[in-house]
């Protein structure tokens, strides 16, 4: 079966798709990855990572956005998809929600050809796919790992958009966990990431002046610069003992996933 992934989303999103459909593929022979940019990705792959075979930046193509976009209420689309689905030829699955993923796990390998798009971890496995997200920009990586020292904790404190986050995990959670970790070793320090300036000027003020170190690169998810900061970041947090997690984000997540360590939630929500 030829598989062809869109992967969609921000950095980590992109990222856990990828490495759960190569989980999914087991031999990548058969895998093409078509990194495209849009609004919730601004930079290409080989700005932020060493060039992987199977991974290819490029725009979507006009035919394929016009199938993602109407594949639901276009009805010569749906019939042909349809019609290709019943013969075995195409299965194609544009995850917008977790409910696909058990219907792709049952689909798999049936089919000559398998379209995806999605930014669902829908295939994790114990051991992570860190040789396929090797950065590019190593000095950059460098000057962050730099401030990680032995007894550094991550913290990523998630906000500007995602009103889970913010609702769910807020400063003041993530303030009594690191006194916590203080009482416990007065030799704790702590590595924040944030997408929120003000929250960054909070922790550099008071008790936390001389106990938080925080990266000082563009604040921007709208532009390259912005995006290969933030995957410094996420390196950077994954070289840590431990992350303070936000609610609903996958980057800390990944951070975690990249590391081999522990994420914990600072959430008010009991389903986390």
């Amino acid at each position: 079966m030829r598989v062809i992934l869109y992967p969609y989303g921000g950095l980590a999103n992109r990222m856990r798709v990828i490495d759960s459909t190569v989980n999914m593929c087991r031999s990548c022979d058969c895998l093409s990855i078509i990194w495209y940019q849009d609004w919730g990705m601004k930079c290409g792959w080989t700005d932020l990572f060493l060039p992987v075979n199977f991974i290819y930046d490029r725009q979507m193509s006009k035919t394929m956005r016009r199938i993602f976009t109407y594949y639901q209420k276009n009805l010569v689309i749906k019939t042909l998809l349809l019609i290709l689905y019943k013969l075995h030829i195409l299965y194609f699955c544009d995850m917008e929600n977790a409910s696909k993923i058990d219907e792709i796990r049952k689909n798999w390998g049936k089919y000559l050809y398998c379209i995806i798009r999605s930014w669902e971890a829908y295939y994790p496995q114990p051991q992570f796919h860190n040789e396929l997200f090797r950065l590019k920009d190593e000095l950059r990586l460098n000057t962050e790992l730099s401030k990680i020292s032995k007894n550094t904790m991550g913290v990523h404190i998630r906000r500007t958009d995602n009103i889970w986050a913010i609702e769910h995990s807020p400063i003041c959670l993530f303030e009594e966990r690191m006194k916590i970790e203080l009482e416990k070793n007065p030799l704790t320090d702590f590595y924040l990431c944030s997408d929120d300036q003000s929250v960054k000027e909070h922790f550099q003020l008071g008790i936390w002046k001389d106990k938080v170190t925080i990266p000082n690169g563009l604040l921007d998810r709208g532009s390259k610069d912005g995006i290969i900061q933030a995957a410094c970041e996420m390196y950077a947090l994954s070289t840590t003992t431990k992350i303070l997690g936000s609610y609903w984000s996958s980057f800390g997540e990944i951070a975690a996933r990249l590391g081999n360590i522990e994420i914990e939630i600072c959430t008010t929500s009991p389903k986390s």
